[in-house]
């Protein structure tokens, strides 16, 4: 007997007040947001829906989210993987990461010390 059922995604799809929220926030940080839908890895597993940030200046990924079951995970673009209860969560602590003014001033600071 073949077994026909379909395996669960790993990632689950946002709310759309989620969605806006994520939009939102990238939006005030010149960050650029891409939704991939249906979003398979080489080791198979699947995503509903995946939020990838993109650095004003770069073309590179910056950073990914998805939901899963129990939880919002956060992966850097060096590999790291966090937990957050919520995307509100997961966005304040990006918002400390990686906020290019933010950036920048740093530079600025360190420049004139």
């Amino acid at each position: 007997m073949v077994d026909t059922r379909i395996p669960s995604p790993a990632g689950k799809s946002f709310d759309l007040r989620d969605l806006f929220l994520a939009q939102i926030w990238a939006a005030c940080r010149a960050f650029r947001m891409v939704i991939e839908l249906d979003y398979r890895t080489d080791d198979g597993d699947e995503y509903e829906e995946l939020l990838v940030f993109y650095r004003p200046t770069s073309a590179f990924r910056w950073c990914m989210a998805w939901r899963s079951a129990s939880d919002i995970v956060v992966q850097h673009s060096d590999g790291k993987t966090q937990h957050f209860a919520t995307l509100t969560e997961a966005l304040d602590d990006l918002s400390a990461a990686g906020h290019p003014q933010r950036d920048a001033t740093r530079r600025a600071e360190r420049g004139h010390q």
